[in-house]
């Protein structure tokens, strides 16, 4: 599961519109109703399905925004977001939040206020806290763009490959590392992220958060 390395975040590089090899899709590609727009400013599909297509509004994600214009996160909104997820059937149960750490921890504001719907925040055996909203984890990455929540429906989305890791071979898979007695390899793996259906995944877009890391 890959927030960054597409365009999503503070990064500005999607897919290279040429080559389709230089950067895989992220969250921004994969949750919009339009397609990429890769580095070079260069219109590209999500995989080959053309969103602009009515046919192909199956592929679209779900985007509640206000124009542009940054409003305060309220629970009135992110309930919002979070019962489209479930009017789109969703599997609810795979359901998680993401976001970047200043809109994170103004959700987690709400809770002095407003119990009903945040718990207390916890930590993952892997080490990543969250907090629950209405019985979601929501997580934060530094990667994420900040002013919008993510609630994706973890069961479609997937990374795809053809294979494990590969050497690169540019003559030779080893080379003489200079003045060390040693020698080092490269290992590449093409990877892809996907999801089987955008539809169940909703952005939340254009919120002013009340602290900035």
């Amino acid at each position: 599961f890959a927030v960054l390395t597409h365009g999503e975040s503070n990064q500005s590089t999607n897919y290279d519109g040429s080559s389709y090899g230089v950067e895989m899709f992220g969250l921004k590609d994969i949750v919009a109703t339009s397609n990429p727009v890769s580095s070079k400013g260069a219109n590209i599909t999500f995989g080959g399905i053309d969103r602009t297509t009515a046919a192909n509004a199956y592929w679209k994600g779900n985007v509640i925004a206000n124009g542009g214009v940054n409003r305060p996160i309220t629970n009135a909104l992110i309930k919002q977001a979070l019962l489209t997820c479930e009017k789109k059937q969703a599997n609810m149960s795979k359901v998680e939040g993401w976001c970047h750490p200043d809109v994170w921890g103004t959700i987690g504001l709400i809770a002095i206020g407003d119990r009903r719907y945040i718990d207390y925040k916890a930590t993952t055996e892997l080490g990543f806290e969250f907090i629950k909203y209405d019985g979601k984890n929501i997580f934060y990455d530094w990667d994420c763009s900040n002013n919008r929540l993510y609630w994706l429906d973890m069961s479609v989305i997937s990374m795809l490959t053809q294979s494990g890791y590969d050497f690169i071979e540019d003559g030779a898979i080893l080379s003489r590392v200079s003045g060390r007695d040693a020698y080092e390899a490269t290992l590449y793996k093409d990877v892809q992220q996907g999801a089987k259906n955008c539809n169940k995944l909703v952005l939340l877009s254009d919120l002013t958060t009340a602290i900035t890391v």
